[in-house]
């Protein structure tokens, strides 16, 4: 009988779950007697020309956005802020003019019930106490990606922060955030307030601390604008591809075809796209005009074919509203001016370690996504790729108002990008050998509180490190590990295109992303098992069952080596859902289903702790193979066409043909991993792992 592993529903503190013993981590590093400026991200709330203020009104002391220059602020104490950190408690932010604190007085009853957590100046400042309460301390809850604007030459970037009361109580059971209101005197003064925290995203609750350098920074930035955040390089010359994976990013590119005046999108390995011109474009900025993207072989630019003028939509916006024109011979030459804007988060493959700084041992590869936009155009018309996802047929250059969606994203790279992004996918890609069986370990599950499960902290984390999904009669739960349990084991098939078919080892059924019926909600799916056979497939069926293995990080295991994490996903389910929405599979609780695992719909990825899991693959007796050398015994030394050996302080690999080599100390340390034949290292003994065989090298 398979033991289940029973999880009770609780409180996520992960949601921002108000609870009298949460822990306020350090995710701000105030510098000791640094002054600091405060702005709200918010352009609405004076992100380009105010700053915020402690002031003295007719409601008593209050926080103020007031209108001033940069200079101004640093000038005026009343405009600068200390902020410290204390250890499990929070931050404290205090005015360097009063020395007052910001303090939190929610629980305050006011006349209308609904205000009563919630409203303006429910964070203001108050005279420091001799006795902190909790109400005088704060989380910085960084907000979902860093803002940046200017260039490498007027550089500017920021982490913004939420600035939420953890302890304050709320109807919602979700603690309160420091909000810019609405105006009072446009232009020149808003007032302060909270609201309920629900995202860390609404630009009205993201607040920059930046010191007076760093707000000058932002002036000079300002001037240069969000329009001109790219800067070519070298040459200039560039290949553009989609962002959005479902319309060709690891397949296709921009290409004049010279046929007519329409962009095409071609499918292209990366060897026939360097020796092809008409997929590459001269990408020159002039800071008057904007951009110009000019393609290499036929002299050709990217022309804005909407009405500047327009107020009806259908004339400024649609498919093939970029095209392809000669600007020199062109009557309205401002239809070439393109603005680059940074919308979206860079997109990094590869390792970071706690610090946030890249391990160089794995292959990396960073790309800034750019959207490209008319200038002057209505609406800010961004380079759409209609169209529907995976059918190349069906993809047309359009414009749509600029909102940041995926498909107005692009990639600007150069030869070594393309590179880079090749051996940073081959360093993450996951790929199955055949007639060989896998169990997947989970890195965490939805429930984060032990001690809802009577645990403690240790033995939830080992609790976690013996669960392994499982066919538990026709659904698919978390079970002990047991290593003859069959159930627990799963084999993958093709299905093409990057998808695979998983299948149960024991029972021979397939995950499938299907409707749960028994659910009000019509959009919501549940991971289920499907007995099928080849002859009963649809392709109803087969888009239920066709799942990718997303490469979200790199995990340490038992053993303090690397292994890599994966997010299992469907991106084809369109029956009743937007297409593109993403199901990944998730280790979630339900009051009424204990050790459920499902799935959650996302429109981005990458996937949470609970949708992330490591595969391993299973040894014949039933163990699992951990794919980390762990000491020298583990090691099997043989005969090979690869020579390694020690030379000049470097581990030198001899070999006809490119091979990965993988370095440990020792004692079964991790060193690094790479595809050079000379690999510098401090004196003293290693072992090199080149495929199965393993060297002992001695470096001097």
């Amino acid at each position: 009988m398979k033991k289940i592993l029973s999880l009770f529903s609780c409180a996520l503190l992960s949601s921002g779950l108000f609870a009298q013993t949460l822990t306020v981590n350090k995710t701000f590093d105030p510098v000791d007697d640094q002054v600091y400026l405060i702005k709200s991200q918010s352009t609405d709330k004076g992100r380009n020309n105010s700053y915020l203020i402690e002031t003295e009104t007719a409601e008593g002391k209050v926080l103020q956005i007031t209108n001033m220059t940069t200079a101004e602020a640093t000038a005026n104490e009343a405009a600068q802020w200390i902020i410290k950190y204390e250890e499990a408690k929070g931050y404290t932010i205090q005015n360097k003019n009063t020395g007052n604190l910001f303090q939190y007085n929610g629980p305050e009853v006011l006349a209308d019930e609904s205000l009563k957590y919630t409203g303006k100046n429910k964070i203001a400042p108050a005279v420091e106490p001799a006795a902190m309460d909790t109400s005088y301390y704060f989380e910085l809850l960084k907000s979902n990606a860093v803002f940046k604007l200017g260039n490498k030459e007027f550089p500017f970037q920021t982490q913004g922060y939420l600035v939420r009361a953890p302890y304050s109580p709320s109807t919602s059971t979700k603690p309160q955030c420091l909000d810019a209101w609405d105006a009072e005197e446009a232009g020149v003064t808003w007032g302060i307030g909270t609201w309920t925290f629900d995202s860390n995203s609404k630009v009205n609750h993201i607040w920059w601390f930046v010191t007076p350098e760093e707000a000058a920074l932002f002036d000079a930035a300002l001037v240069v604008g969000d329009g001109f955040a790219f800067i070519p390089e070298g040459d200039g010359v560039y290949y553009i591809k989609s962002h959005d994976e479902a319309k060709g990013r690891n397949t296709h590119f921009m290409v004049d075809a010279d046929d007519s005046d329409t962009i095409s999108f071609v499918a292209m390995s990366n060897a026939e796209v360097k020796l092809n011109d008409n997929a590459k474009w001269k990408i020159s900025m002039d800071y008057t005009t904007g951009y110009e993207l000019k393609n290499v072989a036929t002299g050709r630019s990217i022309r804005y074919e909407g009405n500047y003028e327009a107020t009806d939509a259908a004339e400024y916006r649609g498919a093939n509203f970029f095209k392809l024109g000669d600007k020199s011979a062109d009557s309205e030459p401002e239809r070439y001016a393109i603005s680059v804007k940074a919308r979206l988060a860079e997109v990094f493959i590869g390792l970071k370690d706690a610090d946030g700084n890249v391990v160089e041992s794995i292959k990396s590869f960073t790309m800034q996504p750019y959207t490209l936009i008319a200038t002057n155009s209505v609406g800010n018309q961004a380079m759409d790729l209609y169209g529907t996802a995976n059918v190349p047929d069906t993809w047309k250059m359009g414009s749509y108002d600029d909102w940041g969606g995926v498909n107005q994203n692009w990639w600007l790279v150069q030869d070594q990008d393309l590179t880079a992004y090749e051996d940073a996918k081959a360093e993450t890609v996951f790929t199955p050998k055949e007639m060989t069986k896998y169990r997947f370990r989970p890195r965490n599950f939805t429930t984060t509180v032990p001690e809802e499960l009577g645990m403690t902290q240790e033995e939830f984390e080992e609790e976690k490190l013996n669960c392994r999904l499982t066919d538990a009669g026709g659904s698919v739960f978390m079970t002990k590990f047991e290593k003859d349990e069959v159930a627990q084991m799963w084999e993958f098939e093709e299905a093409g295109d990057g998808y695979y078919y998983i299948v149960n080892s024991d029972t021979y059924q397939f995950m499938a992303v299907q409707k749960w019926e028994t659910s009000v909600d019509d959009e919501r799916y549940n991971l289920s098992l499907n007995a099928l056979t080849t002859n009963n497939w649809s392709d109803y069926m087969v888009q239920f069952m066709s799942l990718k293995l997303l490469f979200v990080e790199y995990l340490q295991n038992e053993n303090g080596n690397y292994e890599k994490a994966y997010a299992i996903l469907n991106d084809n389910v369109t029956d009743g859902v937007q297409s593109t929405t993403n199901f990944l599979v998730d280790v979630w609780t339900e009051p009424y289903a204990d050790n459920q695992v499902g799935t959650y719909s996302q429109w981005k990825v990458p996937a949470g702790p609970a949708q992330t899991f490591v595969i391993r693959e299973v040894a014949e007796d039933g163990s699992e193979i951990v794919p980390d050398i762990t000491s020298i015994e583990d090691v099997t030394v043989s005969g090979s066409d690869v020579k390694v050996y020690g030379a000049n302080g470097s581990i030198i690999v001899n070999s006809e043909y490119p091979v990965t080599t993988t370095v440990y100390t020792m004692t079964g340390m991790f060193v690094k991993q790479t595809k050079d034949s000379s690999i510098p290292v401090a004196s003293g003994f290693y072992i090199a792992k080149v495929g199965n065989t393993a060297f002992k090298v001695y470096v001097k």
